[in-house]
């Protein structure tokens, strides 16, 4: 009977098959990692799409005709009024700094 050295005979095969499994758990749990966080992609999704139908609901209960555009058009009009009071303002503190003297609306306070 003839003893095959085992380690001595087979070992690249034994170093072949041992790679080709770790790729594959590899590439396995690469796989499995991109799906989990496409899933996960995907549930945030519909959890913002709950919500805002959820909003969407809430506003037209509030305001039958409008809903949610009504609210959308009174935000839209507070930035627009924040804005100019804003520029406003930069304009006053630009007029003061140029000239040293007090801002416009300070000079009609005080003739009032």
């Amino acid at each position: 009977m003839v003893k095959v050295n085992y380690k001595e005979n087979y070992s690249h095969h034994h170093t072949g098959i041992a790679k080709i499994q770790e790729s594959s758990t590899s590439s396995s749990s690469k796989r499995n990692m991109t799906i989990q966080q496409e899933l996960l992609t995907h549930l945030r999704v519909e959890a913002a799409a709950a919500e805002t139908l959820c909003n969407e609901a809430q506003c037209r209960i509030q305001d039958p005709i409008y809903g949610c555009v009504g609210v959308i058009s009174q935000l839209h009009q507070q930035i627009q009024d924040t804005e100019c009071q804003l520029a406003k303002t930069h304009a006053e503190i630009a007029l003061a700094n140029s000239d040293g003297q007090q801002p416009p609306q300070a000079q009609v306070d005080q003739q009032i």
